[in-house]
């Protein structure tokens, strides 16, 4: 179909030919997949329950999910995790080959959800799910990448194409995503694969085809992670709009738009919406647990500890809220591109339909966050991170075919590619040199079984124990910390995450002087630091500081150990 008045971006020629086209989309699929998998076996095998994924579904839940459904209770089966069930089944199919190898020789028998969980080798079988699940979610980052490149390509030719797709590629928010068993790499994906969809219906693609694949991506999106959802909020009135521009003669009159709204295209495209969201979330046969997961992630309301369970809001009002969506997207992204995707933002629109509804998507979503949560971090800001790049790439592609210095103009972006590069693959470095590994193998020498160790943040965020060692797990609070002496255990281990929250000039602030100054009868053995160099540190969670202490009485007996 050739629209009536389509938007002259939208027919792109390639000087370099589809041969040529392949060939670099090729190169930058293959590209993220390195960077997307380099490190992939970071904090594996999981500590019990737990990897260093922090809200990370994988190895276990969707196996919990599985048991309460399939072996307990496939109706009403209950709360299990604050996400949708969406990749949760995903992850069950992808499990089901090395499930039923271990089944048939030896395993795993009588699956249980308390450890050994049924598996004869626990460690092994945790850290080979959790590499599937992580590896999934490597490929879907290839896959966010390829469709950024091609809904560009369509929109704004070869060239912004690629400065677009990697932009994605090198955004350190995006490689780590991909390392994880989390759900906001797949929740992403299905969201590219829908802005996919509607670039096509940009360009005038109003088949059935095209719409039940933009409403079961934007179904599948949200039943992954429904925070997702934000970039669509306003799809409907972009979808009526551009059914009606291209499929009604002008002058169209005000009845065009109802008469659109019955179009069989956009009511296949609703009912695979609502169809593949009610299937992805067990909705219909899990109703209570659907409910209950709502009022946690709406009212606050937690399904076991109601409204006691504790939460912290770090932002007050709307332009607070957006200050710090742009904060982290800045860090997300990496400054130099965030600036070529704001230049875009301010100037396509003015000048291309697919720049305009996308930027309605951007602004939707900004608006659901700042609605939706109490605090924001990198992951939370993605979204806005992919569409950023979307405008990136032809703002880029324009500086490098300007012609007034070209060759200064050219070599600032091979430069900005450079650095772009760098910044991501710091998180590579990171992964591989996790400062918890080297406090592990300190503890491997200074902490022989029967050591009592006490801790003050959860297992995701420290290192890995030796057999043996007995972690107690306390508050940070004045009260825990004057007991501290009393409790006398062997070693304390702190670690930045924690501690890098507190408020400054605080009580927490305060006792950490006073354990750190050696008043509670303890004295810090050792620091374990691997920080970034280019990037400011994004992922509070990889590679964060930690600090040893040891009981004075005990310190000549740790310090032989070094």
């Amino acid at each position: 179909m050739t629209p009536a008045g389509r938007d002259p971006s939208e027919s792109v020629a390639s000087p370099a030919g589809a041969g040529g086209r392949d060939r670099i989309l090729l190169a930058v699929a293959g590209l993220s997949l390195v960077l997307n998998t380099a490190g992939i076996g970071w904090g594996l095998p999981p500590s019990g329950y737990f990897a260093w994924d922090v809200d990370g579904i994988a190895p276990l839940q969707p196996l919990v999910a599985a048991k309460r459904m399939f072996v307990d209770d496939w109706w009403n089966s209950g709360y299990y995790n604050k996400f949708p069930m969406g990749h949760f089944f995903l992850l069950m199919a992808a499990y089901a080959p090395y499930l039923g190898y271990l089944w048939l020789t030896g395993g795993l028998r009588d699956p249980s959800e308390v450890y050994p969980f049924g598996f004869s080798d626990p460690a092994t079988a945790l850290t080979v799910l959790s590499l599937i699940a992580r590896s999934f979610s490597a490929l879907m980052g290839v896959g966010i990448v390829i469709l950024v490149y091609l809904i560009v390509r369509r929109a704004a030719g070869p060239l912004a194409a690629l400065f677009s797709a990697l932009a994605v590629a090198f955004s350190p928010a995006f490689i780590f995503y991909a390392h994880t068993g989390n759900v906001d790499t797949p929740s992403i994906f299905w969201a590219t694969l829908a802005l996919f969809a509607l670039g096509r219906l940009v360009g005038g693609r109003c088949d059935v085809s095209n719409a039940v694949l933009l409403g079961g991506a934007v179904g599948m999106a949200a039943a992954t992670k429904e925070q997702t959802l934000g970039l669509f909020l306003l799809l409907p009135l972009s979808a009526l709009a551009l059914y009606t521009q291209h499929t009604r003669p002008a002058p169209r009159p005000p009845s065009a738009f109802l008469r659109a709204a019955a179009d069989r295209a956009l009511l296949a495209g609703a009912t695979a919406c609502l169809a593949t969201f009610v299937v992805a979330t067990h909705l219909i046969f899990n109703w209570e647990g659907n409910v209950a997961r709502l009022r946690w992630r709406l009212q606050k309301v937690h399904p076991t500890y109601g409204t006691e369970y504790p939460r912290s809001v770090e932002f007050s009002g709307l332009l607070d809220g957006l200050g710090q969506v742009a904060f982290y997207t800045w860090d997300a992204l990496n400054p130099a591109l965030c600036v070529a995707g704001l230049v875009g933002l301010a100037v396509l629109p003015l000048r291309h339909r697919w720049a305009r509804h996308f930027a309605i998507a951007l602004a939707s979503y900004a608006g659901l966050t700042v609605a939706m949560l109490d605090y924001f971090r990198a992951r939370f800001v993605m979204e806005v991170a992919l569409v950023l790049a979307l405008f990136a790439g032809p703002v880029l592609a324009a500086v490098w075919t300007a012609a007034p210095a070209r060759r200064l103009l050219r070599v600032s972006i091979v430069l900005l590619g450079l650095y772009s590069f760098a910044y991501g693959a710091e998180i590579d470095y990171l992964l591989l040199h996790d400062a918890r590994y080297g406090a592990e193998a300190w503890l491997q020498r200074g902490a022989p079984p029967g050591t009592t160790v006490e801790v003050y943040t959860g297992s995701v965020y420290l290192p890995r124990f030796p057999p043996g060692v007995t972690v107690d797990v306390r508050d940070f609070t004045a009260e825990e910390l004057e007991r501290l002496p009393a409790r006398a255990p062997d070693l304390v281990v702190l670690t930045s995450v924690h501690y890098e929250r507190l408020e400054p000039g605080s009580v927490g602030v305060e006792l950490l002087d006073r354990l750190l100054g050696g008043e509670l009868g303890y004295r810090t053995v050792e620091v374990f630091r691997t920080a970034p160099v280019i990037a400011p540190r994004i992922i509070a969670a990889l590679s964060p500081e930690v600090v040893v202490l040891a009981r004075q009485a005990d310190e000549r007996r740790t310090l032989r150990t070094d």
